[in-house]
């Protein structure tokens, strides 16, 4: 399958991309994905440009969410510090963790956003509905 957008589209869609080109290839294909399990694989014709624009916001929440992952990884490996603050002179430094449990909060917040996004920007095309249409 292919995905409602490519890096070229992306990439004209902010200024500057959050996600790079090596990443972003898996992120469309995961965003189009998302967007068309809700859609339920409808035709996207006459909106285009509503979809694409709403797969360009998906990929940046689920660049966010590989983030988070890869943060609660490390964390469940004892790898990860967060430097929270330093001060130079006397050298001081302060980390603050960050818990598993306020990790997976984050992850479900931002998966909740992808389906939030797709509701707010499809809700008025149509293609979210699920009912019968009834001809005649």
């Amino acid at each position: 399958m292919n995905s409602y957008i490519d890096f070229d589209y992306y990439s004209n869609f902010y200024d500057k991309p959050k996600v790079s080109k090596e990443d972003f290839n898996q992120l469309a294909l995961d965003a189009t994905n998302n967007i068309r399990s809700r859609i339920m694989n409808k035709s996207i014709v006459n909106y285009e440009k509503i979809v694409k624009d709403t797969t360009c916001l998906i990929v940046d929440v689920l660049s966010d969410i590989s983030q988070l992952k890869a943060r609660k990884e490390k964390l469940a490996l004892g790898n990860e510090k967060i430097l929270s603050s330093e001060k130079v002179g006397d050298y001081s430094r302060t980390f603050s963790s960050v818990s598993i449990n306020e990790l997976n909060e984050l992850i479900s917040s931002k998966e909740k956003e992808i389906d939030d996004l797709i509701t707010k920007n499809l809700l008025f095309t149509g293609l979210l509905y699920t009912g019968v249409y009834v001809i005649g």
